[in-house]
């Protein structure tokens, strides 16, 4: 028997323990601040400057115990139809298609951070309130506090290594000095009942670390990643000692950038400008009723509409509906289920990575209510009640939200066999493949068909066949698993217990009507289990509280 300490046989789950494990990192963050306000006349005006020092030990250096592959079908027939049940018997041969082992390394990285602004809250007019302002920030490149750091040099094929001199030459990036953020504002009465209000404003992202994908210090030469495919069935079998792995195999001295996985930079990285907007429309449309419509944009498209009606003094409802789309090239690192991917299927390829986001979700309706009973001291019935009678029915008050949204979207994949893997990196943030299949006619079942077993149409998704072309031409997140529905409902009330304390009693229900609300549908080709439904969210849960106020 295999004795990997992490074991990825596809089909299967996964065994021992987590590949990524262990790793850490430890922050420390000085964060002076002064802020200032003014005021004259029409204007308000506001400015004021941030400083941030991070100093960050990182380890997360990935398999350090190993991990196994078996995925070669090495103990197929020769003429058999590839099936996963090959995967564990080349698992129980020892019938490796890949090894991977990297070594340990603790980064100490340091960072510095420069926020500063000024804005001007302006009434120029009795209708028109203005908001004017520009910010700026400056966060440095990632440097080591040892120099430990390297960035590929794709112009020579080579590494170059931080040294001591300017900020360049330790983080081996330019600083980027040039993120002006403007923010632009209004707020217009444009009836009595009717106030429409918009902004523009551009914000940066400093920081946006996909697991060790972007950490230069975790890179070679100092750092490893030993990766060892097998040339066939004969010398893929497990071998004494460390499995596998010779000598020295995650030295320095075997670090060789044109077969490595290394991490590249570009020098003039910068960070990402995210430009927000939006635009809305408030009208009052009856005593205590009021309805927004808005437009938000940045890199989705959303509408919003807003209803709220407070009743009467004891029961408001509030209700809203947004209709979005997002679309990107990636998920972020940590956030990539139902097969979606932070790297490309193809990176010569990469517009065909371009669709719908994870987070993608077209429609959300939210309602909501809160209801002071009638009941009591003071309210429309029983309302002067006996002491005890008071206690039991006078002062609930129930609070429910109805919650309707889209079902999470799916991307389909499918587990290559040995000829069809392109590379032996592993880790979806350092750049492992995402192999799609192909789609050849829609791929939802339909009608009556469509049940918790076949929620797809596999005969509309179909393996490659040819090793040649790994790559299928599925689109990331193309389709859905069923829509989200539920309520949820609380029933409180607070009891005077002498002077300002009072005591607040709670239930809580949780899907309140225990509807069966299902997780995304298997989107692996590869599987039998495709197109099943074998997940639910939760069912109904009760809840009791007490707490004290005072």
């Amino acid at each position: 028997m295999p004795r990997p300490e992490h074991g990825d046989c596809r089909g299967y789950s996964d065994l021992g323990r987590q590949a990524t494990n262990p790793q850490w990192q430890y922050p420390t963050v000085y964060n002076p601040k002064v802020n200032y306000t003014w005021t004259a006349g029409a204007h308000s005006f506001k400015t004021g400057y941030e400083f941030q020092r991070i100093n960050t030990q990182v380890q997360d250096v990935n398999p350090l115990y190993g991990r196994d592959t078996y995925n070669g079908q090495f103990t197929r027939p020769a003429g058999a139809a590839a099936n996963n049940l090959y995967n564990l018997a080349d698992f129980m041969l020892g019938l490796r298609a890949q090894y991977a082992l990297s070594n340990v390394l603790v980064a100490d990285l340091r960072r510095n951070m420069h926020f500063a602004y000024i804005q001007d809250d302006w009434r120029a007019t009795s209708k028109l309130t203005l908001n004017l302002g520009m910010r700026y920030e400056y966060a440095t490149p990632m440097w080591e506090a040892d120099n430990v750091l390297s960035n590929f040099d794709p112009s020579t094929n080579s590494m170059i290594l931080a040294k001591n001199g300017s900020l360049y030459h330790r983080a081996l990036v330019n600083p980027d000095r040039n993120n002006f953020g403007p923010r632009l504002g209004f707020a217009y009465t444009l009836a009595p009942k009717t106030v429409v209000r918009g902004g523009y404003g551009i914000s940066y992202v400093h920081f946006n670390r996909a697991g060790a994908g972007d950490l230069l210090s975790i890179n070679g030469p100092q750092v490893i990643n030993a990766v060892v495919k097998p040339d066939g069935p004969g010398r893929a079998h497990v071998r004494a000692g460390r499995p596998g792995l010779t000598r020295g195999a995650c030295g320095s001295v075997a670090f060789n950038p044109l077969t490595a996985n290394i991490t590249y930079m570009p020098t003039d990285y910068h960070s990402s400008p995210v430009q927000s907007w939006y635009i809305s429309v408030q009208r009052e449309i009856a005593a205590n009723m009021l309805v927004d419509l808005a437009y938000v944009g940045n890199r989705a498209d959303d509408l919003q509409a807003k209803f709220e009606w407070r009743m009467r003094g004891d029961l408001t409802l509030l209700s809203s509906l947004t209709l979005s789309r997002t679309k990107d090239n990636g998920a972020q690192s940590l956030e990539n289920s139902n097969g979606n991917f932070p790297a490309p299927q193809d990176f010569r390829n990469l517009a065909a990575d371009y669709g719908r986001s994870n987070y993608d979700q077209p429609y959300n309706s939210t309602t909501s209510f809160v209801w002071g009973l009638p009941f009591g001291k003071g309210r429309r019935w029983a309302a002067e009640p006996s002491p005890v009678m008071d206690l039991l029915i006078g002062g609930w008050q129930l609070a429910g939200i109805n919650t309707i949204f889209a079902g999470e979207p799916v991307t389909f994949t499918y587990s290559p066999a040995a000829a069809f893997v392109v590379s032996g990196i592993q880790q979806d943030f350092r750049g492992a493949n995402n192999y799609r299949p192909n789609v050849t006619c829609h791929p939802m079942a339909s009608g009556s068909n469509r049940t918790i077993a076949t929620w797809f149409n596999r005969d509309c998704v179909v393996i490659p066949t040819d090793p040649s072309q790994p790559f299928g031409d599925a689109q990331r997140n193309s389709v859905r698993g069923p829509k989200f529905w539920q309520f949820d409902l609380t029933a409180s009330k607070r009891v005077p217990v002498g002077g300002p304390a009072q005591v607040e009693f709670r239930v809580e229900a949780f899907n309140l009507l225990n509807h069966t609300n299902l997780r995304a549908p298997n989107g692996n080709r590869s599987q039998g289990g495709f197109g099943t439904i074998t997940q639910t969210y939760d069912p109904r849960q009760l809840q009791v509280g007490l707490k004290l106020l005072w």
